[in-house]
């Protein structure tokens, strides 16, 4: 009997006032019932395990795919963006390494500073050098011009103090 046969039944049923009948039938029908959901509910759980199990596969192919996608992706942003960027530097720091090379060539070419100071010290030692020689014949000259009387003993001595950078020796 289908649903609405049933309806139509009871229906009958209670209008003819045979409660008894009608509660003997629902019983009858409400354990007819509950089999029934029992049994649909026992196949329902197995259908939605079935299913469950398939969309787990499902999503994990998905996964899978999507994973290579991704892979694949990054490979073409580091081939295509990153990685002529890293051979930009490479050559860059190509040309760096042949300043630096050159630079340093020419610091180890140039003379340390212990060398200079002492080729300071020599110019310094040759210049008073050609000072005093320079000073002596300054005096000389002072000294053979005042023999002759062409300086007085007074402008010899103011020579001496204007002029002289190292002091006489003779009076």
């Amino acid at each position: 009997m289908t649903s609405s046969e049933h309806a139509l039944y009871y229906t009958h049923m209670l209008d003819q006032r045979d409660l008894t009948q009608v509660g003997n039938l629902l019983k009858e029908n409400s354990e007819v019932l509950r089999k029934e959901m029992k049994e649909n509910s026992e196949v329902l759980r197995k259908e939605m395990k079935e299913n469950s199990e398939v969309l787990r596969k499902e999503m994990k192919e998905n996964n899978t795919v999507l994973v290579k996608e991704i892979v694949a992706q990054v490979g073409e942003v580091l081939k295509q963006q990153i990685l002529p960027q890293i051979s930009t530097l490479g050559e860059r720091l190509d040309s760096l390494e042949v300043k630096v090379d050159s630079l340093e060539k020419k610091v180890t070419n140039l003379p340390d500073k212990s060398y200079l100071d002492d080729k300071i010290a020599d110019l310094k030692g040759e210049l008073v050098v050609k000072m005093k020689r320079g000073n002596e014949k300054a005096d000389f000259t002072v000294g053979l011009l005042h023999e002759r009387g062409v300086f007085t003993e007074d402008d010899v001595r103011r020579i001496q103090k204007e002029f002289q950078i190292f002091p006489s020796q003779s009076p």
